[in-house]
């Protein structure tokens, strides 16, 4: 089942409250929500922690045990996260387009505990050069003009098999001058040429953004990545109404 509402941070930990005492659901349910089994044991290869309970994911920390559930869709991002043996529950919402909720919650978490920051792996904005932006023709950018139904190539180790479904649509246009890129769901921002011949976007340098040609219009778009790679036919231009109803 694939529930989304909308609310604020106070009313959902509010219903985590009553979720917790027993006033939603009986206290036998709510333990066994956090009890994972067979496959769910095992929910990724490289962290040992991670499992999954009934509709409630089960990870640490550290040695602090953590139960909640997180997620994104269209521009949104959310995260609750109960830490029972701290008595800490923090509950993270975003509507701003590049914000992590998850992350906000984890950095938020260790720093209340005492635990050492994340590290910053390859994700900080310091470890990423600078992007390009050359010049596009007209031309250029009208060839590139369209809308793309993006699905998923194959998933990393490091994400559930369900990411499989994953779909996403993008359109890609001409506004004033300017090479424009937008997730359905999100708001534009410049889609930058690089020296490469591939393109990027600043809300997430590190993708590679190429099309496939076929007499001088774009057919395919790809994006690059390690964990979840894209790539989808073009299926119509990429003017509002087509980027809202395609499928």
């Amino acid at each position: 089942v694939d529930l989304r509402f909308c609310s604020t941070v106070g009313d959902l930990n509010k219903l985590w409250g009553a979720l917790r005492s027993g006033k939603l659901v009986k206290v036998a349910t709510y333990n066994q929500m956090q009890k994972a089994e067979g496959a769910a044991m095992h929910m990724s290869p490289t962290d040992a922690t991670a499992q999954y309970g009934l509709a409630m994911s089960l990870n640490s920390e550290d040695a602090h045990r953590r139960v909640g559930q997180h997620g994104s869709l269209y521009g949104y991002s959310g995260s609750l996260y109960d830490f029972p043996e701290d008595q800490l529950t923090i509950t993270v919402l975003s509507n701003t387009e590049g914000q992590n909720a998850y992350a906000i919650t984890r950095a938020l978490a260790r720093e209340i505990l005492g635990l050492t920051a994340m590290p910053g792996g390859g994700g900080g904005a310091a470890n990423v050069k600078a992007l390009d932006d050359i010049a596009l023709t007209t031309p250029d950018r009208a060839a590139l003009d369209g809308t793309y139904f993006l699905k998923a190539l194959h998933i990393g180790v490091d994400l559930h098999d369900s990411y499989q479904q994953y779909v996403r649509t993008f359109r890609v246009f001409d506004e004033n001058g300017r090479l424009m890129i937008q997730t359905l769901g999100e708001g534009p921002e410049r889609l930058l040429k690089q020296a490469d011949g591939g393109f990027a976007r600043r809300s997430a340098p590190r993708a590679k953004i190429s099309f496939v040609m076929d007499g001088g219009k774009a057919t395919t778009m790809k994006i690059e990545s390690a964990s979840l790679p894209l790539s989808g036919a073009r299926v119509g231009k990429g003017d509002p109404a087509t980027f809202h109803l395609a499928r």
